[in-house]
Parts: structure tokens; sequence; C-alpha cells
């Protein structure tokens, strides 16, 4: 694996930090979403061992609301989160950079006729401009986008977890 770009990466993040806070930090924490954990965390590892005067660390999952408030306290400079800032918490001076995105799978049931989607087909469904797949030229049937809903609710911290998939680490 060529680290020389995640690490110029890291870098940048280090550097925003320096200018973020008061002095250079020598562990910079970033707490949040579980989504991007994996692929930071591979990126933390290859700048802490290509230097000694940093440390990166990125935590387990706190969730959505857990980089937000660590960012809003100021306990962390960083935070990762999975979805855009909502108006009030941008109020609060927060800022959002989005570094990637991920895939996005769609499921339909055995009666679903449709084998691709287009992008705009896809936002319409989830922005409710599709009700039915006969409007996207398959056989007749109802869509539905409350299972994403719930899990995204659920995911941003803005519904309880009655199934345990998650789990929000709080330091103590």
């Amino acid at each position: 694996m060529n680290c020389r770009r995640p690490v110029w990466l890291i870098s940048a993040l280090l550097l925003v930090s320096a200018f973020a806070s008061p002095g250079v930090a020598e562990e910079l924490v970033i707490p949040g979403s579980g989504n991007p954990e994996y692929v930071l965390g591979r990126l933390a590892e290859a700048f802490n061992e290509q230097q000694s005067t940093h440390r990166v660390v990125v935590p387990p999952s706190t969730g959505i609301a857990g980089a937000i408030r660590d960012v809003g306290e100021g306990t962390a400079v960083l935070g990762r989160a999975g979805r855009p800032l909502k108006e009030e918490e941008r109020r609060k001076g927060l800022a959002f950079v989005s570094l990637g995105r991920d895939p996005v799978v769609f499921v339909g049931g055995a009666g679903v006729t449709m084998r691709s989607l287009a992008r705009d087909e896809a936002v319409g469904i989830y922005t409710g401009r599709f009700a039915d797949w006969k409007e996207l030229g398959g056989k007749a049937g109802p869509m539905t986008t409350e299972l994403y809903k719930r899990l995204t609710a659920i995911q941003w911290g803005e519904a309880e977890d009655p199934y345990g998939w998650t789990e929000i680490i709080t330091e103590s």
C-alpha cells in the first residue's frame, strides 16, 4: 500500500488541529461515527509509524452525536460524522468537510423486477418523488424507506436502539 497520500491527509489534519487549539497537540483523538473508522484507523497507523512527534488515535465509534458533542464541548478538535451538519449544529460554530462517501445498497423483495437504478432515481426514492416501482418501469408495487429512516435515526442518536446494534462509548 502506498502510504504517501494518506500520511499527507493525517498531516493536514494535524496542521488544522494546531491552528484550532493553543499549541500543537501531541495526540490527536478523532472520535465519532463508525463508518470511516477502519480507513481512518489505517491512515493513522501509517502516519504514526512514519513519525514520533504526534500520535493520531481513532477510537471505537461514539456515534455521530458523540463526535458533535466532543467537538462542540472542545474535548476534541476533529470528529468523524457520516452526515452533513444540521443547521442548529452549524449555528454552534461547527463545520463539516466531506472526505469521502459510503456505498449504498438497495435491497428489493422477490416481487421487485428492477435490476438497476440511476442515481437520480435512487435519490427520488429517498426524497419521496417515487412511491411505486411502476413509476421507474418495474412491476407495480409500493416503495418504502421506513427501514432506512429507522436505521439512520438509530445511527444518528435520534431514536432509541432497542436491538443493541449500536454502542455509544463515553469517556469517564
